[in-house]
């Protein structure tokens, strides 16, 4: 992340007692098209899955996984679910 992007981040936060621990940190690979994904979604104000790369998607369901403590099976059925 660069500085302004972080400074941003806090500028966001500041109304939160929120304590930053940057080794906690989760940087997403993403390429192009996940951006322009990324930004109709922020748009819409909806989460639509269609459009995200494999790699952005696995990244995603290894956060909730480590987020909820379940394990790959669970996530990966809900996500299936999600995707019908």
């Amino acid at each position: 992340m660069l500085e302004s992007e972080d400074e941003y981040l806090n500028h966001l936060a500041k109304d939160y007692k929120i304590n930053w621990d940057r080794k906690d940190i989760v940087f997403f690979p993403f390429e192009t098209a996940d951006l322009n994904a990324i930004f109709v979604n922020q748009r819409s104000e909806k989460i639509q899955l269609k459009g995200l790369s494999s790699v952005y998607i696995d990244s995603l369901l290894y956060l909730v996984e480590k987020m909820t403590g379940e394990g790959s099976g669970k996530v990966r059925k809900a996500y299936k679910m999600l995707e019908e």
